[in-house]
């Protein structure tokens, strides 16, 4: 891009602009540092920033060596390469608060590199949280507010009253939630470990599916959506985190060890990478984006450009380090990171991070909660709490115990996403609509919500096998089947090893009257038996809630996997498909040649002809009756094709040569009364 390039000291204030190139503009960087050097007692490090004008720059930065630059978008950046001497006067904390109220007047917030995400341009000592967070802010806790979407009220109540909430050195907010604790609501003897293990029991009745297929698959090839351009990535493998924001330098993960053995992995943690993947998956299942534990490509994550559609994180689970938590802590992650680019630092705020020795010693449930918490905040969720504690730990009991995906989940089997429905929550975020938005589209519907377009129930009528999803709290799907009369039974499980749908499983019949309906008060999924007469039916699958708020949930984030399965009586007859049969005159004959084409002589051994469809072979409208007329008006060779359909849906077709010539030219002669004349025509 061209830009104006302009120099000024105390001394002299302006050398004419010239264009440059960001390379020269680079150059001029080390030029300038080298030709003016800062004051001694008042040196500081090259700053970078930008203001809405030229006016606004120079009046700020009076007593200071810079380089101001025009930019394409008619921003000012400011090159701040240290102190003439008169800034000592003027504070470069001023002159940044200058910088920001300059951006503030033209409603633009300013980014460090044009081909990155905007975000204000802060600079603090040291990570803070609390209220230290907020005073080391000042006034620029409205600029970093405006950045999240928020009120600078509201980044002021989460920083005071949520002490994992962290503002860096660059005024970017991000979570170091603290590790693992008994569930408060238990007595003192006993631990979370036992509390969840109950959750998981609980969680497995009636939902087993997933799991089957999961356990026959590599554990580092599981894919949930293999089609989606957005990924989340769990990586159990170990990870090398090279100059990110948590670490200057290269930082060194190790890999998911729960037995003390870092050569290899075990059966027990094959397993258990198998349930965190399909656990992470049921909590993302209702988004268009791919939890997989195979390694995506870089760009396949790495997002460049604000162009750029495929993209994602990664969500590391590995040992604590102090380089990233110097205190006890679950987990850490950036706020709002998943779809943010740069053309030179993709991963500056990746990935999110899962201590697994802090997680119940990798526990899967445990570790589950904890990855899809942290994306979660890559996804611009917050922490879902009371005006008492930072983390809700839920409510209820038994297999539908429930607590909300940014609160606490590791001790009920149900944990879903929420937008503070519970009582004393202090976050009323909209979590589904946050995650579309920030990246994670919600999912096209699978199936018909009516049974006007109902899909065919798959499988055998012996070994009905159904699997869909529930994307919305609005979606229904609707399967069909046909029985010959007698006893049908149905069960829908949700979820894999932890659902987070609550099933409602209705059945109507061919006039939409309900035949039968279950949703039991204590578990996810449903199951219903009735005897039916013969003829068409409808199967209705339905996310629902359980309860009031208090102890329990409404339908807002019943959503997720699920499966059918079960049986009902029909004659499994093999149909013969029908005979197309056909005839047509002339089938030779001169242009424009009029072909009579039939087809009542085709026929169905086990039902009757409901459809007929010709096709001339010169492009034309087909025909669509038993018996059709057509003008063939080219001369050439054509293939007609008659294909007919039976009363359920079988065909057949049969094909006729027609060959058309060019018609014969006409040649008049006359003959004199005196002479023969005699001439050899040839055409």
């Amino acid at each position: 891009m061209n830009t104006k390039l302009f120099v000024a000291t105390a001394a002299l204030t302006t050398i004419v602009g010239c264009a440059v190139t960001p390379d020269q503009t680079a150059q001029t960087e080390g030029d300038v540092s080298q030709s003016y050097p800062p004051a001694g007692t008042g040196s500081l490090l090259k700053e970078t920033l930008y203001f809405s004008n030229q006016d606004d720059a120079a009046k700020a930065l009076v007593g200071y060596n810079y380089v101001l630059t025009l930019l394409s978008n008619g921003r000012v950046q400011a090159i701040v390469t240290g102190l003439n001497g008169s800034g000592l006067e003027n504070p470069l904390s001023v002159v940044k608060a200058n910088s920001q109220k300059s951006l503030a007047n033209i409603g633009d917030l300013p980014s460090s590199d044009e081909t990155e995400s905007p975000f204000p341009q802060i600079s603090l000592k040291e990570k803070l949280n609390g209220q230290a967070a907020v005073d080391a802010l000042g006034d620029n806790l409205a600029l970093v507010a405006k950045a999240y979407g928020m009120s600078a009220e509201r980044l002021e109540n989460i920083l005071k009253s949520d002490q994992t909430a962290w503002i860096d050195q660059g005024g970017r907010l991000l979570y170091i939630e603290s590790d693992i604790q008994p569930d408060p609501k238990q007595g003192a003897g006993e631990t979370a470990t036992a509390d969840s293990a109950d959750a998981a029991t609980a969680e497995g009745s009636g939902s087993t599916y997933a799991a089957i297929a999961a356990s026959t698959t590599d554990p580092f090839t599981l894919h949930s959506k293999p089609d989606s351009n957005r990924v989340i990535y769990l990586d159990f493998n170990g990870h090398q985190a090279i100059n990110t924001t948590w670490y200057n330098g290269t930082l060194t993960a190790q890999a998911y060890d729960t037995d003390g053995n870092p050569n290899g992995f075990s059966t027990t943690e094959l397993n258990n990478i198998r349930e965190i993947w399909q656990r992470v998956a049921e909590d993302y299942a209702p988004f268009d984006v791919d939890v997989t534990t195979q390694e995506p490509a870089a760009d396949a994550m790495q997002r460049l450009t604000s162009s750029d559609t495929q993209y994602g994180t990664r969500a590391v689970i590995t040992r604590s380090m102090p380089e990233l938590c110097g205190q006890v802590c679950g987990g850490v992650a950036y706020v709002n990171v998943f779809s943010s680019y740069s053309s030179t630092s993709p991963n500056r705020y990746q990935p999110a991070w899962a201590f697994f020795d802090k997680l119940g010693n990798g526990n899967p449930k445990y570790v589950a909660e904890a990855v899809s918490h942290e994306v979660g905040h890559n996804l611009s969720l917050y922490h879902d709490g009371t005006a008492s504690v930072g983390y809700y730990s839920g409510h209820g009991s038994g297999a539908t115990g429930w607590a909300p995906l940014m609160g606490v989940g590791y001790y009920k089997p149900v944990s879903q996403w929420s937008k503070g429905e519970y009582p004393g929550a202090n976050n009323a975020q909209d979590d589904l609509a946050v995650i579309s938005a920030a990246g994670a589209p919600i999912r096209v519907d699978d199936f018909p919500d009516s049974m006007a377009s109902a899909a065919p129930l798959s499988g055998d009528p012996t070994s009905v096998v159904q699997t869909g999803i529930i994307e919305r709290n609005t979606d229904l799907d609707v399967f069909t089947f046909y029985t010959d009369g007698g006893d049908v039974q149905f069960n829908a499980a949700s979820g894999s090893v932890a659902g987070n749908l609550d099933i409602a499983l209705k059945l109507f019949d061919a006039s939409g009257k309900s035949v039968s309906e279950v949703n039991p008060v204590d578990s996810l999924s449903a199951s219903l038996s009735a005897n039916l007469n013969a003829g068409q039916y409808f199967l209705q699958i339905d996310g629902v809630g359980k309860g009031d708020l208090t102890t329990g949930y409404s339908d807002y984030a019943s959503l997720g996997q699920y499966q059918i399965t079960g049986s009902y009586p029909k004659n499994v007859v093999k149909l013969i498909p029908p005979t197309a049969v056909i005839s047509a005159l002339p089938t030779a004959s001169d242009a424009p040649s009029k072909v009579t084409f039939n087809g009542t002589g085709s026929s169905d051994p086990d039902g009757t002809i409901v459809g007929y469809d010709w096709n001339y072979g010169d492009g034309s409208t087909n025909g669509s009756t038993a018996s059709v007329d057509h003008t063939y008006g080219t001369p050439g060779n054509y293939t007609a094709t008659l294909t007919v359909t039976d009363n359920v849906g079988l065909k057949n077709s049969a094909t006729q040569s027609i060959n058309v010539a060019q018609a014969p030219v006409n040649v008049s002669m006359k003959v004199s009364s005196t002479a023969i004349i005699r001439r050899l025509l040839t055409g």
